[in-house]
């Protein structure tokens, strides 16, 4: 085992820094970050563990860099503004799908771990890199900070979905599937006297229109799987609040990069499908669907609280481009969930996966 300073990441706002510890062979068992700062104000180093304490979810599953750097952070920042041991403790992880409960254990100096080891400390490598992160005057102190996921693997596995191979589902079951969740959030809503969205009438295919002058079938708006991206726009149409408000913390939390290697994916396979048509019709029915969803203004109430949900993401001049970037965003990942639907029997299913991971992580999310 060959346990190296994989990364430091400065702060210009904190007067210390977080490093993060991993295994130049790939083993994630120690991976770790460590506070480097925090004894010269007084306090105690804090270290996290790159895996939780109380499950596996999978042996390749750990806190990524920007985790571990985001959530030492935030536990630092408690530290300085008061009694660490206190609180309770908990996250978001990266994933916007899964939560994490802290706890930190009482600090130590490093002779204490050398001779006694507690918890998941094991290697003389991983006490050695530690050793020379720290100061060697003052005699400082470590606190080990373990944590649990509260979602558990499940979760997981709704915000990463199956990358393997797999044998697609007929177009009829593959719909009936979606219309039976669909039925199901109606019901809900219905039951707290709130009204079901609809998709647009003319997304409907017109029984009325004239054949084309070749015989062929009128051609369907979003080509083979009509009925799919209709479907699933249905679903979002019904958001509440709380659904509406996971859903957009997904899309922060994936940000834009997953959505766009979908939309771009799908551009590429338009041509090569005898699709041409497509993207730009599933981008006029992902600006639909925002519409609807936020109001024609912004105004929706379940937008509202939704977009405001989002506010530590931006800072004090920012805030008032807020419900633009929140209307953009919500945007981007409502036309990579509709093009991944219309394009699924051809895409990679990772890329599906993708897709579809900010709304089926809401969905999974969802706390009644």
């Amino acid at each position: 085992m060959r346990l190296v300073v994989h990364e430091i990441v400065e702060s210009l706002s904190r007067p210390w820094r977080v490093a993060c510890i991993c295994d130049a062979d790939g083993d994630p068992a120690e991976a770790c970050a460590v506070t480097v700062g925090l004894h010269d104000l007084g306090l105690p180093e804090l270290v996290l563990p790159a895996r939780p304490d109380n499950l596996d979810p999978g042996v390749g599953w750990r806190l990524s860099h920007r985790d571990l750097t985001g959530v030492l952070g935030g536990l630092g920042d408690t530290l300085l503004r008061g009694d660490l041991w206190r609180r309770e403790l908990r996250t978001e992880l990266d994933t916007g799908v899964t939560a994490a409960r802290m706890h930190a254990g009482y600090p130590v100096s490093l002779a204490t771990l050398v001779e006694f080891r507690p918890g998941w400390i094991v290697s003389d490598a991983l006490l050695s890199v530690l050793g020379d992160l720290l100061p060697s005057q003052g005699r400082p102190e470590l606190a080990f900070v373990g944590w649990d996921l509260v979602a558990g693997p499940r979760a997981v596995d709704a915000f990463a979905g199956s990358v393997a191979g797999h044998d697609p589902l007929p177009l009829a079951d593959e719909l009936a599937r979606v219309r039976a969740r669909t039925a199901a959030l109606r019901g809900e809503i219905l039951e707290r006297d709130g009204r079901p969205g609809r998709v647009p009438v003319r997304w409907r295919p017109n029984p009325r229109r004239a054949p084309h002058p070749s015989g062929e079938p009128p051609r369907q708006r979003f080509a083979p799987r009509h009925g799919l991206v209709v479907a699933r726009a249905e679903q979002v149409l019904l958001s509440d609040v709380r659904l509406l408000t996971a859903f957009l913390t997904l899309a922060w939390d994936l940000a834009d990069d997953t959505a766009g290697e979908v939309i771009g994916a799908v551009g590429a396979l338009a041509g090569t499908t005898g699709r041409e048509h497509v993207p730009a019709e599933l981008e006029l029915a992902a600006e639909d669907v925002t519409t609807l969803l936020t109001g024609r203004h912004g105004d929706a109430m379940r937008w509202q609280r939704a977009y405001l949900a989002q506010q530590h993401r931006v800072c004090g001049e920012h805030r008032a481009a807020l419900e633009r970037i929140c209307r953009e965003r919500l945007l981007r990942h409502v036309l990579a969930l509709l093009a991944a639907e219309a394009f699924a029997d051809s895409l990679p299913p990772a890329t599906t996966a993708r897709g579809r991971a900010s709304w089926s992580g809401a969905l999974e999310a969802r706390p009644w």
